[in-house]
């Protein structure tokens, strides 16, 4: 697949005096390897473009915007070319400082007509599945009529978490669709460049062994990864292993479904408490801030000790309270 690579370094710099003071924002825009000139790149705070420059002949650029203003923590950059995908992508300012903290970008894109009937999440709550392989004696016979039900299985697993939750989920109003790619766990690249290209929630890569027993059911042994796609500040919440074991015999995707683990939901809720927070240039009112709190403690009810999702959740909560606080 042909593809472009974005390298964005975000760093702070001061022009003039304080009144006048400036932040910039440089890198490079490559495709296939090679320097990409005339791409576009903007920068957009709360709906507003603030900035826009193009690369010269070598594919780099340097512009400037204006200091945060309180309260405003995040800046929408997008890269743009003839003939590529635009990649977006939301930029947060580390603290209390006035512009985007020093970052560097590794984004590849694929080209224009690339997987173009296959159309990106509207809502950005669609959680992709890439078809997995089975292994084992029979496994083959047994791969395609699995990964044509492997988006419902999820689906209700997700469904029967949120039943678990006693706050307002009307909002948590998940898809799963299959991929248009193949992928497997050890393509963190693909997976989150695809990702982006979808405005997925999040991408689930995996594969399975078909393991039969003397006088008992075949049974298919999975490993799947659930990567979250949206960021928001130093968050970590990226690849979730999930091993489950499901029945080999043909049964209704909803029972199935019953089999996976609790993570699937957890996951899926945690994703779109990211994706919430990162939305609207990271300003919100109290309202949402409280309303999103209450489903992250009651997300963390369902969680043991040693559950390896609760840190993540913990610092999304530290996030809102302090939010809440300010």
């Amino acid at each position: 697949m042909r593809s472009v690579s974005i390298l964005l370094a975000a760093g702070l710099g001061m022009v003039g005096t304080a009144a006048a003071a400036s932040c910039q924002l440089v890198g490079k825009v490559t495709s296939d390897g090679l320097n990409l000139p005339d791409a576009s790149i903007s920068v957009t705070r709360q709906d507003r473009e603030i900035a826009r420059t193009r690369t010269d002949g070598a594919g780099e650029y340097a512009l400037s915007y204006a200091e945060f203003p309180r309260g405003v923590r995040a800046v929408t950059v997008e890269v743009s070319a003839d003939a590529h995908v635009a990649d977006r992508r939301i930029l947060f300012r580390q603290g209390q400082q006035a512009c985007l903290g020093p970052r560097r970008h590794e984004v590849a894109l694929g080209r224009s007509g690339e997987g173009d009937d296959f159309a990106p999440s509207t809502l950005g709550l669609t959680i992709f599945v890439s078809p997995y392989s089975l292994y084992g004696v029979g496994g083959e016979d047994v791969q395609e009529r699995f990964n044509a039900d492997l988006p419902q299985i999820v689906y209700h697993r997700i469904q029967a978490y949120k039943s678990l939750l006693d706050a307002r989920t009307e909002s948590l109003d998940f898809s799963v669709e299959l991929t248009p790619e193949v992928l497997t766990p050890a393509q963190g690249e693909q997976i989150r460049r695809l990702g982006h290209q979808l405005n997925a929630l999040g991408i689930v890569a995996g594969d399975g062994e078909l393991v039969s027993a003397e006088n008992a059911e075949p049974r298919i042994a999975l490993k799947s990864v659930f990567r979250t796609i949206p960021t928001y500040r130093d968050v970590t919440l990226l690849m979730q292993e999930i091993e489950d074991e499901l029945p080999a015999g043909r049964a209704s995707p909803s029972r199935i479904g019953s089999r996976l683990q609790d993570y699937w939901g957890k996951q899926a809720v945690l994703s779109y408490a990211v994706r919430k927070l990162a939305l609207d240039g990271g300003v919100h009112n109290i309202q949402e801030l409280q309303e999103l709190s209450s489903l992250l403690i009651q997300v963390r009810a369902t969680m043991a000790q040693d559950d390896p999702l609760l840190e993540s959740l913990q610092s999304l909560l530290t996030i809102i309270q302090l939010e809440l606080g300010s």
